[in-house]
C-alpha cells in the first residue's frame, strides 16, 4: 500500500486511527453517561410518582375512614328518624282521638245548652202562670 511505501503518510494513518478510536471511546463514554443520568432521572420520577400515589393512598385511607363514619352517623340519624316518625304518627293519633271527644263533648254541651234553654223557657212560662195565679188568688 501507499502508506507502507512513504512512513510520514503511514504515521498519519496511524494518528488518524488513534484519534479516531480515541473519539469513538469518548463518544461510548458520553452514550453511558446519558444512559445513566437518563436511568436516574427516570428512577428520580418513579420514586416521586410512587410517594406522591402513597399519600393519595393515605389520603383515600383518612377519606374511607370518614365515610365510615358519616355512613355509622346516618345510620343512627335515621333510626332517631323512624323513632320520632312513630312518636308523631301516635301523637297525631291522641290529637285525632281527642279531637273526636272534643267534638262529642261539643255535641253534648251544645245539647245541654238547648236543654238549658229549654227548661229556661219553661221556668218562665211556669213563672207567668204562678204569677197569673198569685193574681188571681189576690184578687176579692
Amino acid at each position: 500500500m501507499l502508506a507502507e511505501q512513504n512512513p510520514i503518510l503511514e504515521e498519519a494513518v496511524v494518528t488518524m486511527y488513534e484519534m479516531t478510536a480515541e473519539e469513538a471511546i469518548r463518544e461510548q463514554c458520553r452514550a453511558r453517561e446519558d444512559y445513566y443520568r437518563t436511568i436516574n432521572t427516570f428512577k428520580a420520577e418513579i420514586q416521586n410518582r410512587e410517594n406522591a400515589l402513597e399519600e393519595l393512598n393515605r389520603q383515600l385511607a383518612i377519606k374511607d375512614h370518614q365515610l365510615e363514619q358519616q355512613a355509622r352517623q346516618i345510620e343512627c340519624q335515621g333510626k332517631e328518624i323512624e323513632s320520632q316518625s312513630k312518636q308523631i304518627e301516635s301523637q297525631s293519633k291522641q290529637i285525632e282521638s281527642q279531637g273526636k271527644r272534643i267534638e262529642s263533648q261539643s255535641k253534648q254541651i251544645e245539647s245541654q245548652s238547648k236543654q238549658i234553654e229549654s227548661q229556661s223557657r219553661q221556668i218562665a212560662e211556669l213563672s207567668q202562670k204562678i204569677d197569673t195565679l198569685m193574681n188571681l188568688q189576690a184578687m176579692p
